[in-house]
C-alpha cells in the first residue's frame, strides 16, 4: 500500500518527497505495459446511480463557489464511508461547471503506486481536444503519455523533473481537478499536488479528498457524520435514532452496513476489542484489564493500537469503547462461544465489585455468561427496577425472558408480566406466553385470574383477537372474585363500547358495573385506572353527563403509576372526543397525555393526533408520518387500523383508488367483529364515496351499523349513504336512514352526527329536484362543518351549494367554485381544484388566480407540482390525466417541463419508493 502522507522523506531520493514509489524515468514502460495488458484506463470515479444527497448542502455550495472563482485549492477530509466520493461526484455533475473542464481522478492504494498515474490517468482527454494550442514545455510528457505522444510538441527535453511539473500546471491550467483518495498519493504525486498548491495556474481549481488532515496549502473542510435531520430525509423519521446508534450517521455505513470492515489489528489489539464488545459501553484501562484478563501495561499497549486506528474511539477522558454499534457487534461476533462466556463471567464480577453496574447489565452478563442462578436473581431485580422506572418495554422483554422453560418462581413472575403487559409494545409474544402459562400445571389457582386478565387486554388489541379477548376477560372476572380491584379492571374492559359488532346495548351493563365498582373503590391509584377507562366509554357514547364526569380527573397525581393512570386517561379521552367530533377537546386532553406515557398508550396518542390532523386540513407530509407510525406499531390492531383509514382517506382525495380500497380493507371490513368500530365506519364511508353505484356496499355498511346501534359515530357513513341512495333515486331510503340518524344521536353530545343530517337533508332536498334550497342547506352543512373543525368536507359541501347556485344561472356560482379550486390547492387537494376548474371549463369560464398569473422560469408551477407528485408514485399519464381532469395531451406538455426543471433523464428519476402504494404532502 501507499506511503501516507505524513512520511518522511527518504535519503538519496531528490524526485521523491516521501519513502515509496519509482523513479519518474521509469513511468513511461510501466504506464505502457499496463495499457497495453488492460486495453482500457480504469475510470477513477466511476458512474453509478447513488440515493438522493442530503445533509451536504452547506459543503457542495463552498465546493461549487471555489470551483467557479479560481485559483483555488481545497482539501476536502473525513473518514472511510463520510461521503467524499459522493461529494465530488455530484460536484462534477452541476450545471453550473457544465461549461468547464472537469477532470476526475483518484489516488489506489498500490503496493507499487505508479508515479504520477492518478494525474497522467486524465492528461490524455486534455490534450486531445486542443493539440493544436499547447504549449511547447508539453513536449516534456511525450514518454510519459505515449498513447497522445503523436499529438504533443515535437521539441526534445531532457528528463527533467521540473519540466514535467511544469507541463502538468500548463495543460491543467483551466481545468476543474477533483482528486480522490489522496492519502494514497504516491510520493510524486504528492510533490505534484504541493507544487500546484503554491503556484496555481490563473484558471485551476484543484478539490483534493483524504481521509486524513494532509500538510498542503489551501482550504480545509473536515467532514462529520450526518446530522439527524440528514438522516431522517434519506430512510425517514421513524429509523433516526436506530440508525445513529448503529452507524454513527457515516453515510457509507448508512447505505451499506455491510461494508464495515475491522481495522488490521495485532491479537493483543483484538483481545481488548473483544473485552470492550462484551461490555458494550466505554471502559476505563483497569475494567478493560480485568475483563481481559491482562495486566494494565499489556492493555495499554494494546489500547494505543486500537485507539491509533479507531477501532476504538475515547468517548470521555479515560474511557474508551467503539464508535457505534456496527464496530461493536463486529467485534463480539468474532469471539467464540466459550470464550464469550468467559469474557462475561469476567464481567459480571468485575462489574459487581465496582458496585457502579445496574441490575440489567448484570442480568445480560449473567445471562450471556450461562450462569443461571445469577440470571434469575439479577433479572427478576432489573425488571423490578425497570418497572419503578417506568421502563415498561425493558421489564417486559426481562420478565418473558425469566418465564422460560425451566424457572422455578413461576407464580411471582407470571403475575409481574400480567399487570404490565398491556402498556407494552410487544404485545403479540406476550400474549402467547401468557396462553402458554395458563396450561402450566406449576401456575397456582390463585394467580391464573389476575394472568387470564393481562392475557385478556392484550387480546383485544390484536388482529382476530377481539372475540377471543373479551372470553378471557368475563372468565377472569369470574376467577377474580377474591380480587374486585383487578375484577374491576377486568368489568372496565368488557365496557368498552368500540369493539367489535356486540351492540352498545349488552356493553351497557358492563359499564354499570363499572360505574358499581368506582363507587366502592377507595384506593386512589385503582380509582384513577377506572376513572381512565369509565369516562372515556362514557364519553364514546356520546353521554351528556361525561363532560361533568371529566372533572373527576384530579389536576395532579401524587405518585408516578397514578400519573401515568391520569395520563392514560387523557390519552383515552382524546380518542372518544376525536370520533365524535369534538376536535379541540380532543387535543386539550392530548397534550395533557402523551408526555408521560407508556409506550402502548403513547401510540395510541400519537395516532389520534395523526388522525385530528387528517380532520384539520394538516396534510403536509402527514402520509410519511402516518407510515412511519405504522410500521412502528403493525401488530397494534387499534393503531394500525386507524393509521390504514388515515392513509385510505389521503389515497382517495388523490383519486388513487385502488390503494384507497386496500387500505379502506386493511381496517377490519372484513372482519367486523374482531374490529374497531367507528374505525370500519368510517372505512365503509370511503368505499361508499368510491363507488356509490354499489349497493351491496351501502347495505353491508348499514346492517352493521344497525346492528352495532352506534350511531354517534355514524355521521360520516351516513351522509355518504344517504348520498348512494339520492344518486341512485332510492329518496325512500334516505329519509329512513336520516330518521334513524335523528334519533339514534336524539338527546346526545355528538357534534359529528348531528351536522351531517344538515348535509344529508341538503342531498335529498337536491335530489328532489329543488335546487335552490338545497344550495341554502348545502351551505349551511359547509359552515356546520367549517366550525366543528372539518374544512375538508366543508369546502366539498360548499362545492355542492355552488353547482346548485350554477345550476340556477347565478353568477356567485361560478365565483365560488374559482375560489374552491384555490382553496383545495392550498389544502393539498389537487384532485378536487382540478375537478372545479374542469366544470368552469365545462361552462366557458376560465379561473385566473387572485395572485395574478406569473412566471415561474424554472421554478414548478403549481400544476407541475401536482404532477411531480403524482410522478414520484409512479402514475402514468393516463392516471394524471384522470387524477388532474387534464387531457393526455397536457399531462405529457406538464411532464416534459417537470423533467426538464428538475433536471430528470426520465420519469423513472423521479420515483420515491417510499411513494408506492401510499403518498406523501411533500
Amino acid at each position: 500500500m501507499g506511503a501516507p502522507y505524513c512520511v518522511q522523506r527518504r535519503e538519496g531520493a531528490p524526485y521523491s518527497r516521501w519513502s515509496t514509489g519509482s523513479p519518474i524515468r521509469r513511468l513511461s514502460m510501466w504506464r505502457t505495459g499496463c495499457l497495453r495488458c488492460c486495453g482500457q484506463r480504469r475510470s477513477a470515479v466511476p458512474s453509478i446511480r447513488t440515493p438522493r444527497l442530503a445533509g451536504r448542502d452547506t459543503e457542495l455550495a463552498t465546493l461549487l463557489a471555489a470551483a467557479l472563482e479560481p485559483p483555488s485549492l481545497i482539501l476536502l477530509s473525513g473518514e472511510p464511508g463520510i461521503g467524499k466520493t459522493r461529494l465530488l461526484r455530484e460536484l462534477a455533475a452541476e450545471e453550473a461547471l457544465r461549461s468547464r473542464t472537469v477532470l476526475t481522478t483518484a489516488c489506489r492504494p498500490l503496493h507499487s503506486p505508479l508515479p504520477l498515474g492518478p494525474i497522467l490517468d486524465v492528461l490524455p482527454g486534455v490534450i486531445s481536444r486542443n493539440p493544436a494550442d499547447l504549449s511547447p514545455v508539453t513536449a516534456a510528457l511525450r514518454t510519459l503519455l505515449p498513447e497522445v505522444a503523436h499529438l504533443l510538441p515535437t521539441q526534445t527535453f531532457p528528463q527533467d523533473r521540473r519540466l514535467v511539473f511544469h507541463a502538468i500546471r500548463e495543460l491543467l491550467g483551466n481545468a476543474v481537478l477533483l482528486v480522490d483518495d489522496v492519502q494514497w498519493a504516491d510520493p510524486d504525486t504528492a510533490d505534484l499536488l504541493q507544487y500546484l498548491g503554491t503556484a496555481p495556474p490563473p484558471g485551476l481549481c484543484a478539490i483534493l479528498s483524504s481521509r486524513t488532515d494532509l500538510d498542503l496549502p489551501g482550504r480545509h473542510i473536515r467532514l462529520g457524520p450526518l446530522a439527524a435531520d440528514a438522516v431522517a430525509e434519506l430512510h425517514g423519521p421513524g429509523a433516526v435514532r436506530r440508525l445513529l446508534d448503529y452507524t454513527a450517521g457515516i453515510p457509507g455505513l448508512l447505505a451499506d452496513p455491510d461494508s464495515f470492515r475491522t481495522p488490521d489489528l495485532s491479537p493483543q489489539a483484538h483481545e481488548v476489542l473483544a473485552a470492550a464488545a462484551v461490555l458494550d459501553e466505554p471502559a476505563d484501562t483497569a475494567l478493560l484489564a480485568q475483563v481481559a484478563g491482562r495486566g494494565l501495561d499489556w492493555v495499554r499497549v494494546a489500547l494505543t493500537e486500537a485507539l491509533d486506528t479507531a477501532a476504538l474511539t475515547e468517548s470521555e477522558p479515560g474511557r474508551y469503547g467503539f464508535r457505534h454499534r456496527l464496530a461493536r457487534s463486529t467485534a463480539y461476533q468474532r469471539i467464540g462461544g466459550p470464550q464469550r462466556e468467559v469474557l462475561h463471567t469476567r464481567a459480571l464480577r468485575a462489574l459487581r465489585r465496582t458496585g457502579n453496574a445496574g441490575y440489567t447489565t448484570l442480568a445480560e452478563h449473567a445471562w450471556r455468561a450461562g450462569r443461571q442462578q445469577d440470571w434469575l436473581r439479577y433479572g427478576e431485580l432489573a425488571a423490578d427496577d425497570a418497572t419503578t422506572r417506568g421502563d415498561l418495554p425493558t421489564a417486559i422483554e426481562l420478565l418473558r425472558r425469566l418465564l422460560e422453560p425451566g424457572s422455578a418462581e413461576v407464580d411471582r413472575l407470571a403475575v409481574k408480566l400480567a399487570r404490565i403487559a398491556a402498556l407494552g409494545l410487544n404485545q403479540v409474544q406476550v400474549s402467547t406466553l401468557l396462553s402458554r402459562l395458563l396450561t402450566d400445571d406449576r401456575l397456582s389457582a390463585g394467580v391464573r385470574g389476575e394472568i387470564r386478565l393481562g392475557l385478556g387486554l392484550l387480546l383485544i388489541r390484536q388482529d382476530n383477537g377481539v372475540e377471543q379477548g373479551r372470553r378471557e376477560l368475563e372468565t377472569a372476572v369470574g376467577e377474580l372474585g377474591a380480587r374486585p380491584d383487578l375484577a374491576a379492571r377486568a368489568i372496565t374492559a368488557l365496557a368498552e363500547p368500540y369493539f367489535g359488532i356486540r351492540p352498545i346495548s349488552e356493553v351497557e351493563p358492563w359499564l354499570r358495573r363499572s360505574e358499581q365498582a368506582l363507587v366502592d373503590c377507595d384506593d386512589q391509584r385503582t380509582r384513577l385506572m377506572l376513572l381512565a377507562n369509565l369516562i372515556p366509554n362514557r364519553v364514546h357514547l356520546a353521554d351528556p353527563i361525561a363532560q361533568d364526569m371529566v372533572r373527576w380527573l384530579p389536576d395532579r397525581a401524587e405518585t408516578p403509576l397514578e400519573n401515568r393512570e391520569l395520563a392514560r386517561a387523557h390519552c383515552n379521552l382524546a380518542d372518544a372526543y376525536s370520533w365524535l367530533g369534538h376536535h379541540e377537546r380532543a387535543r386539550a386532553h392530548l397534550e395533557l397525555g402523551l408526555e408521560p406515557q407508556a409506550d402502548y398508550v403513547r401510540s395510541i396518542g400519537v395516532t389520534t393526533g395523526l388522525r385530528l390532523d387528517w380532520y384539520a386540513g394538516h396534510w403536509r407530509n402527514l402520509a410519511r408520518d402516518v407510515a412511519d407510525q405504522l410500521a412502528e406499531h403493525p401488530d397494534l390492531l387499534p393503531v394500525a387500523t386507524e393509521l390504514q383509514l388515515v392513509l385510505g382517506w389521503l389515497s382517495l382525495v388523490d383519486g388513487d383508488w385502488d390503494t384507497a380500497a386496500n387500505r379502506f380493507q386493511a381496517t377490519g371490513l372484513a372482519t367486523p367483529a374482531n374490529a374497531i368500530t367507528p374505525v370500519v365506519l368510517s372505512a365503509h364511508a370511503g368505499l361508499i364515496t368510491m363507488r356509490p353505484g354499489c349497493r351491496s356496499t351501502v347495505d353491508d355498511a348499514i346492517r352493521l351499523l344497525r346492528g352495532k346501534g352506534s350511531w354517534q359515530w355514524a355521521g360520516e357513513l351516513v351522509h355518504a349513504a344517504v348520498t348512494a341512495h339520492c344518486r341512485a333515486d332510492r329518496l325512500g331510503a334516505a329519509e329512513e336512514l336520516l330518521g334513524e340518524l335523528r334519533r339514534g344521536i336524539d338527546g346526545r353530545d355528538a357534534p359529528r352526527a348531528a351536522v351531517a343530517i344538515t348535509a344529508c337533508r341538503a342531498e335529498i332536498t337536491v335530489a328532489g329536484g329543488d335546487f335552490a334550497g338545497g344550495a341554502g342547506q348545502f351551505e349551511a352543512a359547509s359552515g356546520e362543518h367549517e366550525r366543528i373543525g372539518l374544512p375538508y368536507p366543508a369546502m366539498l359541501l360548499a362545492e355542492q351549494a355552488a353547482l346548485c347556485r350554477v345550476l340556477l344561472g347565478e353568477p356567485t356560482g361560478t365565483t365560488r367554485l374559482g375560489e374552491l379550486a384555490e382553496r383545495f390547492d392550498e389544502l393539498g387537494a389537487a384532485r378536487d381544484a382540478a375537478r372545479c376548474r374542469h366544470l368552469l371549463r365545462g361552462r366557458g369560464t376560465v379561473t385566473a388566480s387572485r395572485r395574478g398569473r406569473r412566471s415561474y422560469g424554472n421554478e414548478l408551477s403549481p400544476r407541475e407540482r401536482d404532477v411531480a407528485r403524482l410522478l414520484a408514485a409512479e402514475r402514468t399519464n393516463g392516471e394524471i390525466a384522470e387524477v388532474l381532469f387534464l387531457s393526455k395531451r397536457t399531462v405529457e406538455q406538464h411532464v416534459a417541463k417537470v423533467l426538464r426543471k428538475l433536471g430528470a433523464q426520465s420519469r423513472a428519476d423521479l420515483v420515491d419508493p417510499g411513494l408506492r402504494g401510499n403518498r406523501a404532502r411533500q
